[in-house]
């Protein structure tokens, strides 16, 4: 890697140059802003909260500051680099009775995965662009992730909670790289480029929905219209799970796989966002649909009680016995409210070694789940999501299936 280019950096377009070696690093956008506090935020995370739709997740009503300012995670930071990493597939369970996993479970934890790389993309920025501190938070730290990468312009936020990006659909990962430099200072002006795709990618939106499309799209009508939602898995597998959000407002969990739950961040945005990516959901309302456990119980409200991802993986103690045969045979997350969504259709299949599909979890029947054992489980998830359930976790979602002998 070349050495750090000195004074004149100014001059070479700096987020430019970190967009182009994101996406050499396998990131599909990327963009930034400045670390500011999250104002508008801030009531639509005091109502979730003060709602209870966090449920048992406690450490979301601790670090509340940290959450909307990000200078309290991170003394000095002065800009958001936001990064999203694609890891759609079309691959599937073998077994159509098999209890169901999360399609971002498939292949490698994703937490170490997207920390290496933002690692490495906070060293290209000290060596190349200008010397600086950072820090990484990939659902580990009290971040809203998807309220910067709606700011940074690269998706807008569905009635699901889950953020979408006009190229790539839902099926998404998302970074954070806080410094304590500035990439765009004082304005937007560099920044309103940010939630582009990145230099070198083919596919662009136009190729991925046509115009009569689109207009289907906003208008909430499909061709397809008559199929049932839970048998769009022909069509588009696949996605975190669902979602946990107030007002579109997604909640990030710490220190727990929470990427697929909203965090109260991740809303309507300010005007910058509405300015570039405006909310192309229309009059769809597909995943409210879909919910099996009626969780998204308004546009963009989700109530984390409900949600078959928080029940299956946040959740602390027995699930609710309300919700046994309501959980579409779901183990591990939930991918439904994603597996709906025409913005899915078309999305791109992801090309990360590290997220292929385990080969051992995609040929599990039904009666291999059920005689698992712990060593066999830890040959198959040890490196996987599943493993921050753990063994007893995914016991424990297993006898609340309606499946279960």
């Amino acid at each position: 890697m070349k050495p750090f280019r000195g004074a004149g950096f100014r001059e070479s377009r700096p987020l430019e140059r970190i967009k182009e070696f994101s996406w050499r690093l396998g990131f599909q956008a990327s963009g930034a802003v400045s670390a500011d506090f999250l104002k508008e935020e801030e009531e639509r995370l005091d109502r979730w909260l003060a709602g209870g739709m966090h449920g048992t997740m406690a450490w979301m009503e601790r670090n509340r500051g940290k959450r909307l300012d990000p200078r309290q995670l991170m003394e000095g930071a002065k800009t958001v680099i936001v990064v999203l990493q694609n890891y759609f597939t079309r691959q599937h369970q073998e077994d159509p009775s098999a209890p169901v996993v999360s399609k971002y479970a498939y292949g490698r934890d994703y937490h170490p995965v997207m920390k290496a790389k933002l690692k490495e993309l906070l060293r290209f920025i000290q060596q190349e662009i200008t010397p600086c501190q950072g820090r990484v938070f990939v659902d580990s730290a009290p971040v809203l992730e998807r309220a910067w990468a709606r700011r940074a312009r690269l998706g807008w936020i569905g009635k699901n909670g889950m953020l979408i990006s006009p190229e790539y659909g839902s099926f998404l990962f998302i970074g954070i790289l806080l410094i304590d430099a500035e990439i765009c200072p004082g304005d937007s002006s560099e920044a309103s480029q940010g939630a582009t795709i990145h230099p070198g990618r083919e596919v662009r939106a136009v190729e991925l929905l046509t115009e009569s499309e689109h207009r289907e799209l906003q208008s909430g009508a499909d061709s397809d219209e008559q199929q049932h939602p839970l048998q769009a898995d022909r069509v588009f597998q696949g996605k975190p799970d669902s979602v946990t959000e107030l007002q579109g407002q997604p909640i990030s969990s710490c220190g727990a796989d929470q990427h697929h739950l909203k965090q109260p961040g991740d809303s309507e945005g300010g005007t910058m966002f509405s300015r570039d990516i405006p909310d192309r959901c229309g009059t769809c309302t597909r995943c409210m649909d879909a919910c099996p456990t009626k969780a998204i119980i308004a546009p963009r409200m989700v109530d984390a009680r409900r949600c078959i991802s928080y029940l299956t993986i946040e959740h602390q103690g027995k699930i609710d016995p309300q919700f046994r045969g309501k959980m579409e045979n779901r183990v591990f997350g939930c991918d439904i409210c994603q597996d709906v969504c025409p913005w899915n259709r078309k999305a791109p299949q992801h090309d990360e070694p590290r997220f292929r599909p385990s080969t051992s979890l995609l040929q599990l029947t039904k009666e291999d789940w059920y005689a698992l054992d712990e060593i066999r489980f830890n040959e198959i998830f040890g490196d996987s999501a599943l493993s921050r359930t753990g063994f007893d976790g995914i016991r424990k979602n297993l006898s609340s299936l309606i499946s279960f002998p």
